[in-house]
């Protein structure tokens, strides 16, 4: 009876295990890259690695003068958002 337990779990963890590793392996991996993100950038936020800002803007020269009155206002005033754009903070 013994024997047959045991035969049967090795059997049946066998088959799981095939069965995980052909359909599943993909999301497996994404997931173990995903966490292993998730502890480098927390790993990072413990360090304190500060940012002065939130997002940087690339636009073109012609969209300057939209960029400074109608963008920049909602993000930074409404969102609260520290905008990094390259004719006021660069130097």
């Amino acid at each position: 009876f013994l024997c047959f337990i045991s035969s049967f779990c090795l059997t049946l963890l066998t088959l799981l295990t095939s069965f995980i590793y052909h359909f599943l392996r993909w999301h497996l991996a994404y997931a173990y890259h995903l966490f292993l993100a998730f502890l480098y950038d927390s790993r990072k936020r413990k360090k304190g690695a500060p940012h002065l800002y939130d997002a940087f803007i690339s636009y073109n020269v012609h969209d300057e003068a939209w960029v400074c009155r109608e963008m920049l206002p909602v993000l930074e005033d409404e969102q609260g958002w520290r905008l990094c754009l390259h004719h006021r903070d660069f130097q």
